[in-house]
C-alpha cells in the first residue's frame, strides 16, 4: 500500500525580510532586521500563530 502524495501548500511565502529604520543620532539612520530570508509553507488543516 502506497502513502497519498502531500498536497499543494495553500500559503508558501519565500525570502521574507522585514525591516525598521531607526535612528541613532540627530542625523544618522540605521535599521533593524526583524526577519531576513524566512521561508513558510502552511498546509491544509496546519495552524500557525506568530506572537
Amino acid at each position: 500500500m502506497t502513502s497519498p502524495e502531500p498536497a499543494a501548500p495553500l500559503v508558501v511565502l519565500d525570502e521574507i525580510r522585514m525591516t525598521f529604520a531607526t535612528r541613532t543620532g540627530l542625523f544618522r539612520r540605521g535599521e533593524v532586521r526583524a526577519l531576513r530570508g524566512v521561508n513558510l509553507a502552511i498546509a491544509n488543516g496546519e495552524t500557525v500563530a506568530l506572537v
